[in-house]
């Protein structure tokens, strides 16, 4: 894991960074930490990077949410939280069907309280 030993310090830049309404700002660390994913062995841990897809959520910036939960989902994060958050910024897109089909997905394995988030959102 040692490949990640700084994303608690990306998951405090970007928090800072939407803090302050930096949208600019927040984009380049998603971005920069999308490259690190892209190149990475392993994925990244996952309560750092659950907590990542949060803060994006939290201040709706669903395009960066749904590019990192994509690249998270790549890099072999499967929790149906992520999934969850990846439908809800395609859905946020106008990304429907594909949305759809991921929460399906979730209905079908996940444990009962993202089922019932999954729920919601279909």
């Amino acid at each position: 894991m040692a490949e990640w030993d700084s994303i608690a310090d990306d998951l405090d830049t970007l928090t800072e960074a939407l803090r302050a309404f930096d949208w600019t700002a927040a984009e380049q660390v998603v971005e920069a930490f999308i490259q690190r994913l892209n190149g990475a062995g392993e994925p990244p841990p996952p309560r750092e990077s659950l907590a990542m897809l949060r803060e994006l959520r939290r201040k709706r910036r669903f395009r960066s949410m749904e590019l990192l939960a994509d690249a998270l989902l790549r890099a072999g994060r499967s929790e149906a939280e992520v999934h969850r958050q990846y439908a809800q910024a395609m859905i946020d897109g106008g990304n429907l069907t594909a949305a759809e089909r991921e929460l399906k997905s979730i209905l079908e394995t996940a444990e009962p309280r993202e089922r019932a988030e999954a729920e919601g959102l279909l």
